[in-house]
């Protein structure tokens, strides 16, 4: 009777600890999706509730379990496959910091797929973390313990549906190019992933402005185009250099030709710019000004995208799974 009455308390202590992880998370992931969407900028400082709270719940869980291997691999498992996962996409300027520091936090804080109210409506879970510690770690294990990564670690599930909330982008941006006649059929790529705007509103946008390239090699100009796409100078010149232009001449930047001496004062005045070739930066950015419209490729605030996967996976679960 005891054991059965110890049984039924803890597994209530596990619902209330993934409901206190859900409700401590989801406000903190609306905020930084608001700021994100203003400023294309989240404090660090929003992460700091959950980090403490997500420790602080790792040590509570660590003390009750009579198995305490147990929360530590579901930790681990949880934490370094997203930490690799989130590293090849900021090094690929897929992620941004702020969208690396929400998955980490998410990885931290709910290592494992919640369950409460009979949530998420679809259960994935195929495989026992019990399992794997009684098989150990052995290469033919190595299918189980991807399977448990794949259905059971919830930041997982989160990555996948904030992509496929990431993929409505696409249809949008498309949308938009056709409703001002810039979509172009036989540049389809071109036409999802960025939109044409007039240069005299780049300080409006958030992304990588695209420079034009002429090669004629197929396979060498799309790589470019990629390249382009992640690396290109960014709007947010033209945003700061606007403010900028105002303060010190009091003036507005008529989207004319910089000069020499007012781009080294901007840059010496800056914060956020620095000079690599201070001629070749400056025909870049005069290249921009002489054209009418530039296509760029506007940045979205991806923690809105994360935030709505995160409430897809603690309700639906994982949506691509759903769909197949």
């Amino acid at each position: 009777m005891n054991i059965q009455l110890d049984f039924i308390l803890f597994n209530n202590n596990i619902l209330t600890l993934d409901i206190i992880r859900v409700l401590s998370l989801l406000p903190i992931l609306l905020y930084a999706s608001y700021t994100d969407f203003k400023t294309r900028r989240v404090n660090n400082k929003v992460w700091i509730p959950a980090i403490i709270i997500g420790f602080i719940l790792l040590a509570y869980e660590y003390y009750m379990l009579d198995n305490p291997i147990e929360i530590i691999l579901i930790f681990i498992l949880s934490l370094i496959p997203i930490a690799i996962i989130t590293h090849i996409l900021f090094e690929s300027r897929v992620f941004y910091g702020a969208d690396v520091k929400a998955m980490m936090v998410i990885a931290l804080l709910i290592p494992k797929q919640p369950e409460f109210y009979n949530l998420p409506i679809f259960d994935i879970s195929v495989i026992n973390i019990d399992y794997i510690i009684q098989t150990g770690f052995e290469m033919e294990n190595i299918t189980y313990i991807t399977a448990y990564i794949l259905t059971d670690v919830f930041a997982f599930t989160v990555l996948i549906n904030s992509f496929l909330f990431g993929f409505v982008y696409i249809i949008w941006n498309g949308i938009y190019n056709i409703k001002n006649k810039s979509f172009n059929i036989k540049k389809p790529i071109l036409s999802l992933s960025s939109r044409q705007v007039k240069v005299e509103e780049l300080p409006k946008y958030y992304g990588p402005i695209i420079k034009e390239n002429e090669s004629n090699n197929w396979l060498y100009k799309r790589l470019l185009f990629i390249q382009n796409s992640l690396n290109g100078l960014s709007s947010e010149f033209f945003k700061d250099y606007t403010k900028w232009h105002k303060s010190a001449t009091g003036e507005n930047f008529e989207f004319n030709e910089i000069t020499k001496i007012k781009f080294e004062k901007f840059v010496e005045q800056s914060e956020n710019w620095k000079i690599e070739d201070l001629d070749k930066d400056l025909t870049i950015i005069n290249n921009i000004l002489k054209k009418e419209k530039v296509w760029i490729t506007p940045g979205v605030p991806f923690i809105i995208p994360i935030t709505l996967g995160f409430i897809a996976s603690v309700t639906f679960g994982n949506i691509l799974y759903i769909l197949i």
